[in-house]
């Protein structure tokens, strides 16, 4: 990365990062006053045994004057005003847990050193609390004012694609599907591409999205015209000696500069680099549960189906006499599919096609809306009046919390396959059968049904690579809302 001159990009966030250290000083601030308040005025601990002398207000105060300017000191030491390490994912606010711990007790340690009076354990107590809570809530609304502004594409930065081919296109994409990631795409500069001005990729309306719009050899110019802030190679595009070349004649443009790992199917989360030897390496950690994990997700799971099961016994109930009273057949469509380590099962679901469904299929064919190994038609004859209303909502899914109570199946994981579909699956495709599969998952709540197959499993592995209960849940939340809209199914 070269800074020989300031992009407008680098100047809203250098202003953002002003914004924020002064919003974590005055949470600071707020904190030590409260704590003060609530302790020795509010007397909120009465279990605290230490009596105040006089001097403990300006004894107090001179804390205060200690302990901001070290704890803002410990706050950059964490890479908590570095731009790199904000606004995504939870580990900033686990960073300020540990950055006010640490501010925190190097305070004792200061004051122990000096001989100055005994701080109440009560007043750091809440200090600690109210530290931690309001610098946590202030820097959660100073993100979705980011994310709000980036949307907008008020604070986003001007990106140009290195690279025309599948790996550009899938950063692109990837990119598209994430407003809040601050990248607005200004377009592709590729040598292989049949044409300058060709569509690469398109927005879900169908819209271009972004074109070829120079060769390599103009990258200077077109950084220029277009007042590019970032650039990002597709490292699959090009051959090490001209990604190289390319990066050196960029040494007099203010840039950020990324090099793509041309690893989409092997998560970041699993991705080290270290140094062996004097050469530097990229690692990719093994990934699997711990018997703790698995255990907590096998209690977790079964405690839910089991008090959901009971609470929606009226409306399974409901379900079943309408499909009984609307159409010929049985109630439930059970069908052998997949599980973990390749063992089948018997899957259940309320019926929502009309019987015979199975052998007009091949007739259907031609008519599939999806790629990949699995069949969509949105207008499918086969589906009942009331199978159609299921499926809007997913009710038809609910015979398989008793898959969950038998240990089958799990509340979140990837969709279980038939097995046909298993045996045309590539080697990286199998990697959904490395866990037990679930109910829903996050490609559900990542587009439903609009999806191809190669994005419903790359959503899968990020799920398998990426697990924790926290997880588990959010996608459960998530279900619930996308189900209540009725989008995306059919």
């Amino acid at each position: 990365m070269f800074r020989q001159k300031e992009t407008p990009i680098r100047i809203r966030r250098r202003f953002w990062t002003f914004v924020l250290l002064i919003l974590d000083a005055a949470m600071m601030a707020l904190s030590l006053r409260l704590g003060y308040f609530l302790r020795f005025e509010g007397k909120l601990l009465p279990f605290d045994p230490y009596v105040i002398p006089p001097v403990s207000s300006l004894f107090y105060t001179c804390l205060v004057y200690l302990f901001i300017p070290l704890l803002l000191v410990i706050f950059f030491f964490y890479r908590l005003y570095d731009w790199d390490h904000l606004l995504g994912g939870s580990g900033e606010y686990t960073r300020v847990v540990s950055a006010t711990t640490m501010g925190l007790f190097a305070v004792v340690i200061v004051s122990f050193m000096f001989k100055a009076p005994t701080i109440a354990r009560g007043w750091l107590l809440l200090v600690w609390f109210f530290c931690c809570g309001l610098i946590v809530g202030a820097r959660f609304l100073f993100r979705r004012i980011i994310y709000w502004q980036r949307k907008r594409g008020i604070a986003s930065s001007r990106l140009l694609i290195v690279g025309a081919n599948e790996e550009g296109k899938t950063i692109a994409e990837q990119i598209l599907k994430s407003p809040t990631a601050g990248l607005k795409i200004v377009g592709f500069a590729d040598d292989k591409f049949s044409a300058v001005g060709g569509e690469v990729c398109s927005n879900p309306n169908g819209s271009c999205a972004a074109r070829v719009i120079g060769r390599t050899s103009s990258l200077s110019k077109l950084i220029e015209d277009n007042r590019v802030e970032s650039i990002v190679f597709a490292s699959s595009a090009f051959s090490q000696q001209r990604i190289t070349e390319m990066i050196q004649s960029l040494r007099g443009y203010a840039l950020d500069i990324y090099l793509s790992s041309g690893l989409f199917e092997i998560l970041l989360s699993r991705v080290m680099v270290k140094e062996v030897g004097g050469i530097p390496l990229v690692g990719i950690k093994s990934i699997a549960l711990s018997t703790l994990d698995l255990a907590l997700k096998t209690l977790f799971d079964f405690t839910v189906a089991l008090v959901a099961i009971v609470l929606l016994s009226p409306l399974l109930l409901l379900i079943a006499v309408l499909i009984k009273l609307t159409s010929p057949g049985p109630v439930l469509y059970v069908q052998r599919r997949v599980s973990r380590g390749g063992e089948t099962f018997t899957f259940y679901k309320f019926r929502t096609m009309c019987a015979g469904a199975e052998e007009m299929l091949p007739e259907l064919q031609a008519y599939n809306e999806a790629d990949g190994l699995i069949f969509k038609m949105k207008n499918d004859p086969r589906v009942t009046k009331v199978g159609r209303f299921l499926r809007r909502y997913s009710l038809d899914e609910l015979p398989q919390l008793f898959n969950v109570l038998k240990g089958e199946m799990s509340l979140v994981g990837p969709r279980p396959p038939v097995p046909s579909e298993v045996e045309r699956y590539n080697d990286w495709h199998l990697k959904r059968l490395d866990v037990t599969p679930g109910m829903t998952g996050l490609w559900q709540v990542s587009g439903r049904s609009s999806l191809s197959f190669d994005e419903m499993v790359k959503l899968d592995l990020f799920y398998i690579e990426n697990w924790s209960l926290t997880f588990d849940i959010k996608i459960l939340l998530m279900t619930v809302k996308a189900v209540l809209s009725g989008t995306g199914a059919y």
